[in-house]
């Protein structure tokens, strides 16, 4: 596979690597949560703002972290670090961590992803699409964008050479 030689094609496939990850982090708090009761028990209750603030700071640092190395380890191109960066971040909100969470923990993706309404992404793109809430026809479609947007991102950032 002659696009796994160049560093900076690496670099993104470990971007997305990185948001997979999150969702099987996620997956392993969902069997966590089953364990004390599951979702809506009074264990969840008290843990979940706790967990997900978290989860969301473990996520946020490792991303920032990952731009960071490539940035100080890799090559001086800030514009290829903002492309890792930006990979994961575009990828995470367009639904990837969430599409990759149902895959892991084997539940079927139906009904209203209601929890996902007020994420400005996946919120905005099920709006779009006339839907009440998020939906996973709308999740799918969200992600989809998403990796649109990821691949004419990157192929311009690597192009920049900032």
């Amino acid at each position: 596979m002659r696009w796994l030689q160049d560093r900076f094609n690496r670099a993104i496939l470990i971007a997305v690597a990185i948001v997979i990850f999150f969702a099987y982090m996620d997956s392993q708090g969902y069997l966590m949560f089953q364990t004390v009761g599951g979702f809506g028990s009074t264990a969840h209750a008290a843990m979940e703002p706790t967990y997900m603030k978290f989860f969301w700071t473990f996520a946020y640092g490792l991303i920032a972290v990952a731009g960071l190395m490539y940035y100080y380890v890799y090559r001086r191109d800030k514009s290829e670090a903002l492309a890792v960066v930006g990979t994961s971040l575009v990828l995470l909100w367009a639904g990837l961590e969430d599409f990759m969470y149902y895959v892991f923990t084997g539940i079927t993706l139906t009904g209203n992803l209601t929890w996902l309404d007020t994420t400005w992404f996946m919120g905005n793109v099920a709006k779009f699409l006339g839907f009440e809430h998020v939906t996973p026809t709308s999740l799918v479609i969200s992600l989809g964008l998403g990796i649109i947007i990821t691949y004419f991102m990157v192929k311009y950032l690597k192009k920049a050479r900032w």
